[in-house]
């Protein structure tokens, strides 16, 4: 399932989401577990800007180097994805839009709450097909 399928989510809160994994990635990685019982993951979000802006993030977490607009740009371009991500400006405004990762959970709960229900629709269309 393409994440484009369905426009059934809530971008608002996917930006929240990602900015406020911008702010303070570390501690987001620590409350997704605990608060959401699962991992976040790129199959979350809806919107293709997410998706590759959350793997960029991954990626640099995961190679331990820091997570700034400069290093999600760079990496954006070496894999020819920063106008999927937005462009610039996106990546830019997604850094300054929250002051606070206060009430992560409700915002992550949000969007996988919406990822599960592309998730159901998609099992049904297929059953459906049979």
């Amino acid at each position: 399932m393409k994440h484009t399928d369905m426009q059934i989510c809530d971008i608002g809160a996917e930006r929240t989401v990602l900015a406020m994994m911008l702010l303070d990635p570390d501690e987001i990685m620590i409350q997704s577990r605990e608060s959401l019982g699962c991992r976040l993951g790129s199959w979350l979000f809806n919107d293709e800007k997410h998706v590759q802006i959350y793997n960029a993030i991954l990626y640099l977490r995961g190679h331990e180097k820091d997570i700034t607009g400069d290093n999600i740009v760079k990496y954006l371009l070496r894999r020819d994805n920063l106008d999927a991500a937005g462009g610039i400006p996106y990546i830019g405004d997604l850094m300054s839009a929250v002051s606070t990762s206060a009430h992560f959970e409700i915002y992550a709960g949000i969007v996988r709450n919406y990822a599960r229900l592309r998730q159901l629709i998609h099992e049904l269309k297929e059953n459906a097909n049979l």
